[in-house]
């Protein structure tokens, strides 16, 4: 998005000049990223060079090494090296860490830079997702990373992504490698290194995978964690070397990474902590020897083609956090870090005594590449296309096993299919550590045994339940009985609901809310108004129905808001804010809502808090809709920027 500074600029400067313009903002957004001082000191050097085309795109296309040779310059990353290198002891490990995300990987996701931290006893023993909670905003108020906006909605942490700037990656990676931390296999700085006796091991895209590389990588049997992007084959004969990894990620695989790469060496990785196979769409099945993995706390096999999950996952009782499933379109990331939903081949159907027989067959290690290649299309036909097609299942979700209530260590699950087998929610009474539960596949027919179950889940604060399709949740969350536990902080419903349920208003505590496809009715906004804590609030693609659709937010309403998203809600006519409603409101988003403009929005000046509007799609929106709205935040006193996208 382009803030409203560098428009102006573009207006004021570059008049009859679109090209230099582009390399200005590339310099500004893609290489100063927002860093002060490097917007000070580059802006300062570049006023001194001519204003051409060519001479900006030069220095762009070698920033880096113009950094090393410029002397007015070398100030810069001399200042940020002795910034970094002035961390406490405890951030100073994180901060070198950072430089196993490889430069293609734009975005890291912060849950996954946490989990690692944690895999690798960075955080402590105790509260250590909280600690990296507050590690990760030290960095943030450093400016050492940025977090993909917004962040920290009302004292509610919102970012899903952060990523590092990249002048700050390169001071990380260079203290990294001279203190044999971290190697970089594809970086700059690989070719003249050898990554001897490293403890974390890096692998880009940008990798030639050069045989002549690996014979020269030294001992790598001290390397403590993997990380993979792009082509995985090559690494093979690495992972055959390490046999004290605590962290294996291999989400930049994608689609590269097949069941017949990865099976034969997970049950030698005994001193496992964190696996990632997030994204990788070949992935059908994990091998039966999991079991070996007894020190495993982290398993990520979201995105990936998984419907059902070995029995053996049932003896990983240190495991504290599993995801797995698709991910749906409105959650898909833009970056290398996952990738879209696989498509799923509709032409085999097999009978379900097949089904059953083949969860418990015997399957033989391949022996060529052509026996593996047999092998991934017998997990394709049979753990996925076969499986799915017979119990009509949610692909959302994931089938456990039986006994899966062995795992109570367990604080973040999902997306479970409580539809997949009877008497699955059962097992979740014993999970008391569950602070984060997503569910799919929920019908009138379990629904009364899921919500007796998760009441007893006293320490559940985030809650997640979809069922697509009709009925969908019609009917699914309106018992008497059907009801959360009163402390959830965070609620997301995707599904046909129609009226919202009952117990909604006993969520005291509720701060983010989430509807897609709920098809509610207009008056949904007012019940919602009354929550005293909701600061975040998401309405997504038909969560609110109705001809003539009108928002009107009333005085006294929404009180706690800071933020709200409304996307893809074809039937809204227009958003009026009254006098003394969403007080607090600091970001409205407003993203396929084409038929706004019928009617306009109308309130923002009563918005004391408003910091910014966004709009997907600006210029599908009219002149004098968009007019409106600029005249609007101008007088608004906290001078709210305007952005479109």
């Amino acid at each position: 998005m382009k803030s409203t500074a560098l428009v102006n600029m573009k207006a004021e400067h570059f008049d009859g000049q679109p090209d230099l313009f582009n390399h200005g903002e590339s310099i500004v957004l893609n290489r100063c990223r927002g860093l002060p001082l490097a917007i000070s000191t580059i802006g300062g050097f570049l006023a001194t060079r001519p204003r051409t085309v060519q001479e900006w795109a030069n220095f762009n296309e070698n920033f880096y090494s113009e950094l090393d040779r410029k002397p007015s310059l070398k100030i810069l990353k001399t200042s940020l090296m002795s910034h970094c290198k002035e961390l406490p002891y405890h951030l100073k490990l994180c901060f070198l860490y950072l430089s196993i995300f490889c430069e293609d990987q734009n975005m890291i996701r912060r849950k996954c830079l946490i989990r690692r931290w944690i895999a690798e006893g960075y955080l402590g023993d105790k509260n250590a997702e909280e600690n990296g909670e507050v590690y990760l905003a030290d960095f943030i108020n450093k400016s050492i990373i940025q977090p993909s906006p917004p962040v920290d909605v009302g004292g509610v942490a919102t970012t899903r992504y952060c990523l590092v700037h990249s002048l700050l990656r390169e001071i990380s990676l260079a203290q990294s490698m001279e203190e044999k931390f971290c190697f970089v296999l594809g970086s700059r700085s690989s070719s003249s290194q050898t990554c001897d006796n490293v403890r974390h091991l890096s692998i880009s895209s940008s990798w030639r995978r050069d045989a002549n590389d690996l014979n020269a990588v030294g001992d790598i049997s001290r390397v403590r964690s993997l990380t993979v992007c792009g082509k995985w084959e090559p690494a093979l004969e690495l992972l055959e070397k390490m046999r004290m990894l605590r962290v294996l990620d291999l989400a930049g695989t994608g689609e590269l990474l097949r069941d017949h790469h990865i099976e034969p060496h997970l049950d030698k990785l005994i001193h496992l902590k964190y696996l990632s196979l997030r994204g990788c769409r070949n992935i059908f099945w994990l091998t039966h020897s999991l079991d070996n993995l007894w020190g495993l706390e982290t398993l990520d096999v979201r995105g990936t083609s998984m419907i059902i999950l070995p029995e053996t996952i049932v003896n990983l009782e240190k495991l504290q956090y599993l995801r797995a499933g698709q991910i749906p379109k409105d959650e898909q990331p833009t970056d290398c870090m996952g990738s879209a939903e696989p498509k799923t081949n509709t032409s085999l159907t097999i009978g379900g005594v097949m089904t059953g027989v083949i969860k418990n067959s015997f399957r033989p290690e391949p022996k060529d590449s052509g026996e593996a290649s047999k092998r991934d299309t017998f997990n394709k036909t049979f753990f996925y296309d076969g499986h799915l097609l017979n119990s009509k299942r949610d692909k959302h979700g994931i089938e456990v096993p039986k006994g899966t209530g062995k795992l109570n260590s367990l604080e973040t699950l999902g997306i479970l299919d409580v539809g997949a087998r009877k008497n699955i929610s059962t097992e979740l009474v014993t999970l008391t550590k569950l602070r984060k539960l997503g569910v799919t596949g929920l019908k009138r027919e379990n629904n009364q045994q899921f919500f007796s179950a998760i009441a007893m889940l006293t320490l559940l604060q985030s809650l997640s339940i979809r069922s697509e399709g009709k009925p969908g949740l019609q009917e699914c969350l309106g018992g008497k009985s059907s009801s959360p536990p009163t402390d959830i902080r965070s609620l997301k419903l995707y599904g046909n609901l129609i009226t919202l349920p009952p117990w909604i208003l006993s969520l005291q505590n509720l701060a983010k809310l989430k509807l897609r496809s709920t098809r509610l009715g207009p008056d949904a906004l007012y019940v919602l108004g009354k929550l005293p804590c909701l600061a975040i609030l998401r309405l997504l693609s038909n969560s609110i129905e109705g001809e003539d659709l009108r928002f009107n937010f009333q005085n006294g309403t929404f009180r706690s808001l800071v933020l709200l998203q409304l996307d893809g809600l074809p039937d809204l006519q227009s958003i009026e804010f009254e006098q003394g409603a969403t007080p607090n409101l600091e970001l409205l988003q407003v993203e396929n809502c084409t038929d706004i403009e019928k009617h306009g929005c109308s309130g923002l000046s009563f918005l004391p808090s408003l910091k910014e509007v966004w709009l997907k799609a600006g210029h599908c929106y009219g002149k004098n809709f968009m007019d409106d709205l600029k005249k609007q935040l101008k007088g608004n006193p906290n001078r709210s920027i305007l952005k479109d996208n």
